[in-house]
Parts: C-alpha cells; structure tokens; sequence
C-alpha cells in the first residue's frame, strides 16, 4: 500500500484497508450457487424466492407451479449443495455471496 498518487498519504503504518460498497443481491447469491452448484434454471428460479423470503408454498405460487413441483425442485437443491435443511440452504445463500459487487 506505498505506491501510487493516493497511497503515499497513508501513513507507513497502514496494515489494513476497508472496501464499503452496496451488498450484493438475493439474486447474485442464487445465481452463485446454481454456477457453483450446478442447479437448473428452474431450481435457480426456487432458491432466488426462497432467498428472497418466501415461503415455499409462497414460492410455488409466485411461480405458478405446483407446490409439490416445489419441493421437488428444493429436495434436488439439497441434494446438489450437501444441505438437508431450509435454514441450512438459507446460510449457505447467504455466505457463499461476496460482501460487495465486481468493480467496473
């Protein structure tokens, strides 16, 4: 952290720098996991509403699916990433996203 116009102000005893930036989306985080995981588009479709707060049942209905189409979809999402419960899924939602966005 020594070089450059704006770096040479900070004191030599810098160790640390903070990022702030916007947090990514509900969305970001089901699109991770169905690249990481390998989830189809429509279990993509399920974990973005579910990560979003919905209920399953909400979930099945925001889509126009059928509820037990629904709990298929979630049973293969458990499946693929290793979870066996909602909460656990809902976790791994929300730490497999990064604190911030790409920068452009």
């Amino acid at each position: 952290m020594t070089g450059g116009e704006l770096r040479t102000r900070l004191q030599p005893e810098a160790v640390a720098a903070v990022f702030v930036g916007a947090h990514a989306d509900k969305q970001d985080g089901a699109e991770l996991m169905a690249a990481t995981y390998g989830l189809t588009p429509a279990e993509t479709r399920v974990l973005t509403s579910l990560l979003a707060g919905r209920t399953l049942a909400q979930t099945a209905k925001a889509l126009g699916i059928a509820p037990n189409t629904a709990k298929t979809h979630l049973t293969s999402i458990f499946s693929k990433t290793g979870v066996t419960r909602q909460a656990d899924l809902m976790r791994l939602g929300h730490e497999i996203v990064p604190p911030i966005g790409p920068t452009t």
